[in-house]
């Protein structure tokens, strides 16, 4: 059977997530209405808030250190639209 996205390593998640929240707020982008947009953004919020948690994970399996200073899926979702 196929690996889920949980069993990959943090920083292959973070990678996938990101690209998938991408592809959200391109989707989102050329919405045909408000509610579709709404939606699409919706769901790149969300992975890049898992991007986020992998990413904090992958710092401190490298460092011990909880990552700071990262963009929030609202200023995501605000610079893009």
């Amino acid at each position: 059977m196929g690996q889920t996205l949980a069993s990959l390593p943090p920083g292959k998640r973070a990678r996938l997530y990101r690209q998938f929240a991408s592809d959200a707020l391109s989707i989102a982008e050329s919405a045909a209405d408000n509610g579709q947009r709404a939606n699409f953004l919706g769901m790149a919020s969300g992975w890049h808030a898992l991007a986020l948690e992998a990413e904090r994970a992958l710092d401190l399996e490298e460092t011990g250190s909880d990552a700071s200073g990262t963009e929030t899926a609202g200023e995501i979702a605000n610079n893009h639209f």
